[in-house]
C-alpha cells in the first residue's frame, strides 16, 4: 500500500514538473508599437504624428466616403489645409451611413463599395507639387474607436509588391 502511494505521489510530482516548466515560459512576446509604419523593400520606418479628416462625401444613396490623412511631423495646418512635405498616408473609407469613422475591417480595393478602403502613401509627398501616391493593391485596414481618438491598423501590399504595416493611434483632426 505504501509503495503504491509513493508511485502515485511520484507520478503527480512528475506531471506537475512537466507542465509547469514549458519551454514557452521564457518566450518574450513582441510589444505592439503605435504610430510607426514599416514599408518598402528596405522596410523603412515612418513615424506618424497626426491624423486628419475631410468632410464625408456621398458617393450614392447607399455609399459614403470618409477620407483620412495620416502624416509625419513635417506637415502643419494652415487655414485648415495641410502644408509641408514628408510622409503621407491617405485612406478613403467607404461606409453605408453618412457617419464618419464607421468601425470595422475594410478590404483594400479600388472599388468605391461599402466595406472597402482605397489607400496609398507617398514617402516624399509635397503639398505644393501634389506628387502621386503609391496605391495599395491588397490587404486590409482596421478602424476602431479608442479613448479620445481612433486606432487604424494597416496591413497591405502596394502595387510594387512591397509590404506596408503599421498602427496609428490618436485623435483625427477635422480639416473643415
Amino acid at each position: 500500500m505504501q509503495k503504491s502511494r509513493l508511485i502515485w505521489i511520484m507520478l503527480i510530482l512528475s506531471a506537475v514538473i512537466q507542465t509547469s516548466c514549458d519551454s514557452d515560459d521564457d518566450v518574450v512576446l513582441p510589444q505592439i508599437v503605435f504610430n510607426e509604419f514599416c514599408y518598402g523593400p528596405d522596410q523603412e520606418i515612418f513615424v506618424s504624428d497626426a491624423g486628419y479628416s475631410n468632410d464625408i462625401i456621398m458617393i450614392n444613396t447607399d455609399t459614403f466616403n470618409t477620407p483620412i490623412k495620416i502624416t509625419d511631423a513635417n506637415f502643419s495646418l494652415n487655414n485648415n489645409n495641410l502644408e509641408g512635405s514628408g510622409f503621407l498616408l491617405e485612406l478613403s473609407f467607404y461606409g453605408n451611413r453618412a457617419q464618419g469613422f464607421q468601425e470595422g475591417i475594410y478590404n483594400i480595393s479600388n472599388d468605391q463599395e461599402v466595406g472597402n478602403v482605397i489607400a496609398g502613401y507617398n514617402s516624399q509627398f509635397d503639398s505644393n507639387n501634389l506628387n502621386p501616391l503609391v496605391n495599395f493593391s491588397d490587404g486590409y485596414v482596421i478602424l476602431q474607436a479608442y479613448r479620445n481618438g481612433y486606432v487604424i491598423e494597416v496591413n497591405a501590399t502596394d502595387f510594387n509588391g512591397d509590404g506596408f504595416h503599421g498602427i496609428f493611434a490618436g485623435p483625427i483632426i477635422p480639416l473643415d
